[in-house]
This record gives C-alpha cells, structure tokens and sequence, in this order.
C-alpha cells in the first residue's frame, strides 16, 4: 500500500509541475508585462516577481524529478529541495492559493521523509503512507496545474 501511495503522491508532484518549456533551466522564462491588461484587467506581477516565482517553481519541479522508494536518498532529499524552493518564494495572487495548497502537500510529504531519513526504507515507506493520507492528490494536482498554466501563459490567469 504505501509503495501505490508513494506512486500516486509523487506522481501528483511531477507530472504537471514539471511540463512545459517555462521549467527548462536554459529557455526563457515567460513573464508578463507589469502594465494591467487591456480592458483594465488587473495588473499582472512585475517581471521580477514572475520570474522569481518561476524560477522557484521550476526548481521544485526539478527536484522531485524521478523520486521512488528505490533511491531512498534522492526521494528525501528531493522533497526537501521541492519544499525548499517553493517556500523562496512569494506566489503571484493570481495564484496564491493554489501555490499554497501545493507548497502545503510538499511540506507534509517533505516533513515525513526528513524526520525519517533515507537509511530504513520500511520506514520511509509508512512515513509517506502516512504523510499521503494528509493530502488530496486530486486537489494537489489541480493546483499544480493551475500553477504550471499561469506560468505557461506568462503570468496570467
């Protein structure tokens, strides 16, 4: 069971979050124009707060990139990163509560493996069973879809 788990909430965390040409360390980052939009929309983030909430995102993303009880260390350690890079930086409004449900989900899964560590895998394994009754993949994943879109379409919802 807590191997399907492990599937199902790490698979949440890089299927969506780590598509796209907005997550490639070498393409441009897509970013807004700071001026609102035409029609007196609101206005869209600075450039740099784009660009800084991307990067992040695109950090995390990288993290969590092939994560398996199979390599204990690159599962601990790659959730810690994700979580880390998540918390650098400040979510665009637009997408506030998304970035939050998501960076939340990381956190729990995170927070279980560290406690753990690496070295009993049987215990890592329930940690992350635990952990993944915590959260909603569904929900999380429709948060980091929401996340992946507004950056994907520069800055805009």
């Amino acid at each position: 069971m807590a191997r399907g788990c492990v599937v199902i909430a790490v698979g949440a965390l890089c299927a969506l979050i780590a598509t796209g040409d907005a997550f490639d360390a070498d393409a441009p980052l897509p970013v807004a124009s700071p001026q609102a939009g035409a029609g007196g929309g609101k206005a869209t983030p600075s450039a740099d707060a784009c660009e800084q909430a991307a990067r992040a995102w695109g950090d995390a993303a990288k993290a969590q990139v092939d994560l398996s009880l199979d390599h204990p260390r690159q599962l601990v350690d790659g959730l810690v990163a994700a979580r880390e890079a998540l918390g650098s930086a400040e979510p665009p409004a637009a997408i506030a509560s998304s970035w939050t449900i998501f960076e939340t989900d990381v956190t729990i899964l995170a927070n279980a493996v560290e406690q753990v560590g690496p070295d009993n895998r049987t215990a890592l394994a329930n940690a992350l069973d635990k952990a993944t009754k915590r959260i909603d993949p569904q929900e999380m994943t429709q948060a980091a879809a929401a996340v992946t879109a507004y950056f994907e379409n520069g800055c805009k919802k």
